[in-house]
């Protein structure tokens, strides 16, 4: 018994043994497969960003000088109202900024105002005056809170009533009638009063000699029925006498032929035949005699009607040259009243509100800013007075040659200087269209920036000016630009990580721009939010 429990426990020894050797063989000797996976590089992990919603744009981005725009110089007109320029009192104050409704200067006690408007002042306005210039000055009347009526270019007793009432708020007098205006007025209206009781009488004598023109027509028509009339009884008479002398003669040549039939006959007969001969001849003499009468009484008659008809021709031209004369006289005096009503109607237009052309000047744009003063104290109020630059900011730069294409006036400017703390706004006002101009070199371009927004502190200034050449136009869906690639296929995809792993989604890129690009998904679900692979980081996942 003893002997066989020796040999179990050198055999469980010996199993013992050989398990723990076999454990440490096994632990020490590995199959090809398990040698490659503990050789393999360890399993990248891929590197995420967040889709985002975000305005995209790419920029030029330059720098330039900030200005007040160029100075304009600002002249005054003469005014046919006043005698002579006045004589400066008040003078311009240098880098005074100007509003609209403010007076400039002075010149012998009458003020110069300042209004806005594009078209100059060139000429006296006053009652009847139409035009742009007078709209102008009803819309900057009503601007200052005038009210002028319709804004209808017509300077009417309401713009007048504006007018004083703007002057008077102002502290000075409006431009009305002098004592000399007034009394002109009523020496007018006296000679318009005797003009028109002349005119009435020039009429009473147009009627007048019209009646007499129409009568003396009447008997020249008259008289030219007397000269038919007469005409036609001339024709009978002479037709009549010569009816009778035919007669008479054809009776004397029919008793001749009997008397000389009885030459060879009875005395008797003879005697009897003489004597009717003698007495046809007598009848015919007395014939020719008595139509001669009729013949010349009848052309006594028509040539005293001739002679009746041309006096009344006479008259009728005599009467006409006294119509004419009368209507001439009448237009004369027509044409003096008138000229006396246009006297009178300017004189009194005159001797109410007027502006003169000297008391205001008009500028397109206010406020401005009074650069240099041309006029001194004791001036003459005429000409260039002052050169005002507006307050308007303007930004001098110059773009390469490669870039300025793309520049074009309207676009939208960002100008800044963070050492400075400035920001401001502004928009594309000229591009040259060559190089060298303005005052930049052969290799660059100039163009002017109009500054929207900024304080007058940077005039002088070197400003960093960003200008957006294109744009999403607002936030749209982006990733960077890393995170698209191109699939075999030619479709744009990104890729995404969903919770059941990593998917790909086809979008369509759009613009890009700081590193982003625009997208929209066509086959697949894209958020703002979402995650999207831009690669894979080996050293996380070695590190793990």
């Amino acid at each position: 018994m003893r002997s066989r429990r020796i040999v179990a426990a050198i055999a469980l020894t010996v199993v013992a043994v050989a398990s723990i050797g076999g454990y440490l063989v096994g632990s020490h000797i590995q199959s090809p497969a398990e040698v490659a996976a503990r050789t393999a590089p360890p399993e990248a992990s891929p590197i995420l960003v967040p889709a985002e919603q975000r305005l995209l744009q790419t920029d030029i981005v330059t720098r330039g000088t900030a200005r007040f725009v160029a100075p304009e110089t600002v002249s005054v007109a003469t005014s046919s109202l006043k005698v002579d320029p006045g004589v400066v009192t008040q003078v311009p104050t240098p880098q005074l900024e100007l509003a609209e409704g403010a007076v400039v200067a002075s010149a012998s006690g009458r003020p110069l105002f300042l209004l806005e408007g594009a078209e100059p002042m060139y000429r006296d306005l006053g009652p009847g005056s139409q035009g742009n210039d007078v709209m102008q000055l009803e819309e900057a009347l009503a601007r200052l809170g005038y009210q002028t009526g319709p804004v209808d270019g017509v300077y009417d007793l309401e713009t007048g009533s504006a007018i004083a009432a703007w002057y008077r708020d102002s502290g000075w007098q409006p431009f009305e009638a002098t004592p000399e205006q007034i009394a002109a007025i009523r020496a007018l209206k006296q000679d318009s009063l005797s003009a028109e009781k002349d005119r009435l009488s020039a009429d009473d004598a147009v009627a007048g000699a019209d009646a007499d023109l129409a009568s003396a027509r009447a008997a020249k028509t008259g008289t030219v029925l007397a000269v038919n009339s007469a005409a036609l009884a001339l024709s009978a008479a002479e037709a009549e006498a010569n009816a009778a002398n035919l007669a008479a003669a054809l009776d004397v040549a029919a008793k001749r032929r009997t008397r000389d039939s009885l030459l060879t006959g009875s005395v008797a007969d003879l005697a009897v035949a003489e004597a009717e001969l003698d007495a046809a001849e007598a009848v015919a003499e007395a014939a020719r005699i008595a139509g001669e009468v009729a013949v010349q009484s009848a052309r006594d008659t028509l040539t005293t009607a001739e002679a009746e008809s041309a006096a009344a021709q006479s008259s009728v031209a005599a009467a006409g040259r006294i119509l004419g004369n009368a209507r001439r006289q009448r237009s004369l005096l027509n044409r003096t009243l008138a000229q006396l009503d246009g006297e009178l109607a300017s004189a009194e237009a005159a001797a109410d509100v007027q502006l003169p052309a000297d008391e205001v000047l008009f500028l397109p744009s206010l406020p401005v800013r009074i650069d240099q003063v041309n006029v001194a104290a004791g001036d003459q109020l005429v000409g260039p007075i002052f050169t005002a630059t507006q307050l308007q900011l303007a930004i001098d730069t110059s773009l390469p040659l490669d870039e300025a294409p793309l520049i074009k006036p309207g676009m939208t400017v960002q100008l800044d200087e963070p050492t400075l703390g400035i920001t401001g706004m502004g928009t594309v006002g000229r591009v040259a269209d060559r190089p060298g101009t303005d005052g930049v070199d052969g290799f660059h371009i100039y163009a002017e920036i109009l500054v929207d927004e900024a304080p007058s502190s940077i005039v002088g200034t070197s400003v960093r000016l960003t200008i957006p050449i294109e744009s999403t136009g607002g936030e749209t869906l982006a990733v960077p630009v890393n995170a698209l690639f191109l699939a075999a296929d030619g479709t744009s995809r990104v890729e995404i990580q969903r919770p059941e792993g990593l998917v790909f989604v086809t979008v369509e890129p759009g613009l890009s721009a700081g590193g982003f690009a625009a997208v929209t998904p066509v086959d697949g679900e894209l958020n703002p939010g979402d995650l999207v692979v831009i690669g894979f980081d080996t050293a996380v996942a070695s590190g793990a």
